[in-house]
């Protein structure tokens, strides 16, 4: 037992040690509209790398509104010229997970006032993304993506059972879940 642990640790630091680059990003394109995004990239070999990233956006107004994403995408780099650089085209997986307080306004059969309670949904999305990598002194990364994917699950989002329905609108149960997903991004971030 004591062997099979010492040589998959091994197999592991071999694996990691024999990566062709380690990246540490950050999404700063968002940063504006108060989204922000940590991103880590493994170089498999030249042409190709897997890349990871979680984001949180969030709002502070009458309605905060949050959502929290992991994101893990397949790159292929087109045209590599440093390794791990240049047009790339990726395939990626994403989870959503999505709050709004004080979002729908309910009834309140003991008091008959309107409340407003807390909307939640979370996600799960399939896509693809392309973009252009560019890597400064051997060290520094610039980057820019834009990707579209389209949600295979949605789960929560549902509509309160005392919702109060009588405005000019009517929602129904899964309506402010999103079935596509929009993706764009600039980079920086610093190679190993």
């Amino acid at each position: 037992m004591k062997k099979s642990v010492l040589f998959t640790a091994a197999l592991m630091v071999g694996t990691m040690a024999q990566a062709q680059y380690h990246e540490a990003k950050l999404d700063i394109g968002g940063a504006g509209i108060g989204s922000f995004g940590a991103l880590y990239e493994y170089g498999i070999n030249d042409d190709m790398g897997i890349n990871t990233r979680i984001a949180y956006y969030s709002t502070d107004n009458d309605n905060a509104y949050s959502t929290l994403t992991f994101t893990a995408d397949f790159r292929y780099y087109f045209d590599a010229y440093e390794g791990g650089d240049g047009w790339f085209g990726t395939a990626y997986l994403k989870y959503r997970s999505l709050l709004a307080s004080e979002y729908w306004p309910t009834y309140d059969p003991t008091n008959g006032n309107l409340v407003l309670e807390d909307y939640t949904s979370g996600g799960i999305a399939l896509g693809v993304t392309t973009g252009r990598k560019w890597i400064l002194n051997d060290h520094i990364v610039l980057e820019s993506y834009a990707g579209i994917g389209r949600y295979l699950v949605n789960f929560g989002g549902e509509v309160p059972e005392n919702f109060d329905n009588s405005g000019p609108l009517t929602v129904q149960d899964g309506a402010l879940d999103f079935p596509t997903d929009i993706r764009l991004g600039f980079i920086v971030g610093y190679r190993f």
